[in-house]
């Protein structure tokens, strides 16, 4: 018999899975919930609407760090050096 979690359910679950993996995409997330509760009724989209509420949700990937977006700077810095170089 299948049982709908209630969203503080869900939630816990979440942070136990984000606890071990805390990377893992939605979709993973609810496969991994769905492995340990066999039982449950739960839905990507009721997932993603507890995730959202719970405020357990990963930032977009288009949100890079800044930290990330200072590094791919300075590569490109480099590279306009090497261009000097060849300048007649």
């Amino acid at each position: 018999m299948s049982v709908i979690p209630t969203a503080e359910d869900i939630a816990a679950s979440v942070r136990s899975v984000r606890a071990s993996a805390p990377d893992l995409g939605i979709l993973k997330v609810l496969a991994a919930i769905k492995l340990q509760q066999k039982d449950w009724q739960l839905s990507e989209a009721r997932l993603r609407k507890v995730m959202k509420e719970q405020n357990l949700s990963l930032p977009h990937p288009s949100q890079a760090p800044l930290a990330q977006k200072g590094k791919n700077k300075a590569i490109a810095d480099e590279d306009d050096d090497d261009d000097d170089e060849f300048a007649g």
